[in-house]
């Protein structure tokens, strides 16, 4: 059966490609895939057989090679796998689309030709995904390498990956047969992580190369300093085979990757045959995985979002909602209702006394010092990808947004409160999320001063960052209203049309977004940027430094205020002469 199921999977590709190419004719798909071929071409076939070490911007800054960074990648996939099996479902489903259950469920074909051709076919969008990829942390590779060596590094890590999610799912459904439910499994997975962990935190306390490290007090220091602590015993011992399977990645030649491809072949081989082994029936679960699929995609191309999932118990309101009041509140109020019970007050609190008791311990304690400065790094570098990566996130929630708009449209709402109350959940929320990142970052770099100084530099930090805290909201809100504007002026972006939305075209489509983005942060940026550089300049020579940085910030935040608002009205205008049938029909 193996000659067929390559045909069937080649002629479905060749299919879907004749499909993209036949809506070009639109012009819409035309601009985006012109974008998305000219990015390709220029950023990734352009330079897919030239060697890159060259061109890696911190290979000079790199001294401890390949083995320095292996840790932190095989920590990375650690977490990703830990996360599969306490999220990972109980049945044991693979998916299949409605027509392949269709076809193939009924046809003389064993569980064994089922399964391989699921791994044939997801063999697709692996080496998809190891090209993009590829090209992706291309432009940041530490320690240079070309391009076709990243690709094929991520092709191990992608397909083993992707063999373990599909033989884990089968040893959960092992597992709840013999009656461990989710809850025991998570309940001995957790128990697990906090023997691993205090065995390790032990070791680590012993380990006299680890207390040599603690004295250095540069920022460079501590990336050598985690590193060693990650390959400590029995941390290090788990990490092993997940390091074993970063190594091909990080190779800089040829002769190291083969060196390193054997070790990741050899648990590529092995997951196969694990997968390959197990005997469990996955045919029902996955019958039932792809009737939900295909009601979901109906529901999406009826305009709703009704996936026939089965009622959820009653969710607590995260807060009294007056009969009469300002209307997006209400907006807000049902918003974190639908989003559960997680995204409460009370929850970012707990949050933020955490990160305030974590930071002062690591504070008091010389060895620990190490720690505090990669806290405060990753709040910095987490913080400022989030507060570009935010609106990509929202582009979700745009689909909510025209799933519901002819409804929305009926409220007795002028157009700005409308906009005003689909913009302020998504706001709310990373906009908390910033602040934990704010005051992670201030408390460590506060604890990490002397004891003399610590005062000092808290009080000067809090001033600053009370400026920068004043600074997100509005600038979230400004990031946040591009994929509305999107939505109304392209609403064909904003909502996939069946299983083929993908292509060069929905790439080049992301890219105008992603340039949208940069855009709007810039002009944004600009007036709020002169003001406050005006303030500064006035403030400090009247009063001084300190207060001048807290006053540029709180101007320039009222000036960012001022645009958003701006941005709001716009956009309600826009929606009050929005025609649904006209603009996307269905």
């Amino acid at each position: 059966m193996f000659d067929a199921l390559l045909y069937l999977t080649l002629t479905s590709l060749r299919n879907s490609l004749r499909q993209r190419l036949r809506r070009l004719r639109q012009p819409k798909y035309l601009a985006a895939a012109l974008v998305g071929a000219a990015y390709f071409y220029f950023f990734v076939f352009g330079g897919m057989f030239r060697h890159t070490k060259a061109r890696a911007p911190f290979a000079d800054f790199v001294t401890g090679g390949a083995d320095l960074y292996v840790p932190f990648g095989a920590a990375v996939l650690f977490i990703f796998v830990l996360l599969g099996w306490i999220f990972g479902r109980d049945r044991a489903a693979l998916h299949f689309t409605e027509a392949e259950t269709a076809f193939l469920f009924p046809a003389p074909l064993s569980r064994s030709g089922l399964l391989h051709y699921k791994l044939l076919r997801s063999q697709v969008a692996v080496l998809f995904g190891a090209l993009v990829l590829s090209f992706i942390f291309r432009r940041g590779a530490l320690l240079g390498g070309g391009t076709l060596l990243h690709a094929l590094g991520w092709w191990l890590i992608l397909s083993t990956l992707n063999l373990h999610f599909i033989a884990s799912s089968f040893a959960r459904e092992r597992l709840f047969e013999i009656g461990i439910n989710w809850t025991r499994r998570v309940l001995l997975i957790l128990g697990g992580l906090a023997l691993l962990g205090g065995a390790w935190w032990f070791v680590s306390r012993q380990s006299a190369a680890a207390q040599a490290l603690v004295v250095g007090e540069e920022a460079d220091d501590v990336i050598p300093w985690l590193s060693h602590q990650l390959q400590l015993p029995p941390l290090g011992w788990l990490l092993t085979p997940f390091g074993w399977l970063v190594r091909p990645y990080l190779a800089s030649n040829w002769t190291d990757f083969l060196q390193a491809a054997g070790p990741a072949g050899l648990l590529l081989a092995g997951h196969y045959v694990w997968v390959t082994r197990s005997a469990t029936a996955f045919e029902e679960a996955s019958l039932e995985q792809s009737a939900k699929a295909a009601r979901a995609l109906a529901a999406m191309r009826k305009g709703g979002l009704n996936f026939s999932r089965t009622p959820k118990k009653k969710r607590p309101q995260p807060f009294p909602l007056a009969a009469a009041g300002w209307a997006p509140v209400a907006f807000l109020w049902k918003s974190l209702i639908a989003l559960g019970p997680f995204y409460r007050l009370r929850t970012w609190l707990i949050a933020a006394a955490g990160i305030v008791l974590l930071t002062s311990w690591l504070g008091h304690v010389p060895e620990y010092r190490p720690y505090l400065k990669a806290v405060g790094i990753f709040s910095f570098v987490l913080g400022s990808y989030l507060l570009v990566l935010g609106p990509v996130f929202m582009r979700r929630h745009t689909i909510v947004i025209l799933d519901q708009l002819e409804m929305t449209k009926s409220y007795p709402l002028p157009g700005w409160q409308i906009v005003t109350g689909e913009l302020l959940t998504p706001a709310v929320v990373v906009t908390f999320v910033e602040w934990l990142f704010l005051l992670a970052a201030v408390l460590s770099s506060g604890s990490m001063s002397a004891r003399s100084q610590f005062h000092a530099v808290l009080a000067g930090g809090s001033g600053a960052a009370i400026g920068i805290a004043l600074l997100v909201p509005p600038l979230i809100v400004l990031m946040m209203c591009l994929p509305v504007a999107t939505l109304l002026y392209f609403p064909s972006w904003s909502r996939p049309t069946g299983p083929h939305h993908g292509g060069v075209e929905a790439v080049g489509q992301n890219m105008i977004v992603l340039l949208g983005y940069v855009l709007v942060l810039i002009v944004s940026l600009l007036p709020a940027a002169a003001v406050g550089g005006l303030a500064w300049f006035i403030t400090n020579a009247l009063i001084g430094p300190g207060v001048a940085l807290t006053v540029a910030l709180v101007l320039a935040s009222g000036l960012l205020v001022f645009e958003g608002a701006a941005a709001v009205w716009w956009l309600g205008e826009k929606l009050e002469k929005f025609d649904l049938s006209r603009e996307a029909p269905r």
